[in-house]
């Protein structure tokens, strides 16, 4: 799986920080070493593999919101995609471009419930859990 993580002004420190959790639990669960995260808030800034003990140390900025630039740079790129896993509030610009692969839209709670997603399932990630 390839991970987005969304990093704009309306996540907050612990949803992030939940994000980052989440991301340790998929790799126990898969026995995966590391996993390849991309953090964007407008623009995709950042992408790395990142381990159990590297995660901790997100380089994290803010800004708006768009989902446009990280898939296009996650599509674009050589990495070999199963699934694509976005934690994400929802209050976003989706991209209009054809996605191959199955999409999860992982969004805490108070936000996105309302919100549809022109593709893939949504999932309510519940902060502390």
């Amino acid at each position: 799986a390839i991970v987005m993580i969304d990093t704009s002004g309306s996540i907050s420190d612990k949803e992030i920080n939940q994000f980052a959790s989440e991301c340790v639990a998929i790799m126990r669960y898969c026995g995966a070493p590391w996993i390849k995260i991309y953090l964007h808030d407008v623009l995709c800034y950042h992408s790395e593999i990142y381990s159990m003990s590297t995660i901790i140390k997100l380089p994290v900025t803010r800004g708006g919101t768009s989902h446009v630039d990280v898939f296009d740079k996650v599509l674009d790129s050589d990495d070999k995609i199963g699934c694509i896993i976005s934690f994400t509030d929802l209050c976003t610009d989706f991209p209009k471009r054809h996605v191959p692969y199955p999409v999860v839209w992982a969004h805490p709670p108070g936000s996105g419930e309302s919100q549809d997603v022109p593709f893939g399932n949504k999932v309510l990630v519940k902060l502390g859990e």
